[in-house]
């Protein structure tokens, strides 16, 4: 199934697993990578070598290590996501300077315009019940 997400992001399907904060495991990501969708981890689990799909890291801004780190974090990944925090182009920039695609995931149409002035590729809209 072909859409502008799966073009984009290179996967075979239009899902992404979603980073849930501290208890995703690389396991979890790799099996849906493998099953066609994005994969995702939460940015304090390790990725071992990358493989053929789509990979990924979410990182939520409250506990942002250094920017270098998220470079060095997503390096050889396909997409870094943000959330919970302003978006910030900066951040866009360096994540970038990795070779990924940038994504932010927003809860409001104010939070939209603004990771699309920072320059994100690609928006995760969050619904109240914390559903993309």
């Amino acid at each position: 199934m072909q859409t502008r997400f799966t073009e984009l992001v290179g996967c075979r399907l239009p899902f992404q697993l979603a980073v849930l904060g501290g208890v995703g495991t690389e396991a979890l990501a790799r099996a849906v990578q493998a099953a066609g969708g994005l994969g995702m981890v939460p940015r304090q689990v390790g990725v071992g070598e990358p493989r053929a799909g789509a990979l990924g890291k979410g990182f939520l801004i409250p506990y942002l290590p250094d920017v270098t780190e998220v470079v060095d974090d997503v390096r050889g990944l396909r997409v870094a996501e943000f959330f919970w925090g302003e978006p910030d182009a900066n951040l866009v920039d360096a994540a970038r300077s990795a070779g990924v695609l940038v994504s932010w995931q927003i809860g409001s149409a104010t939070e939209a315009r603004a990771a699309e002035s920072a320059g994100r590729d690609l928006v995760v809209a969050q619904g109240v019940e914390a559903g993309g």
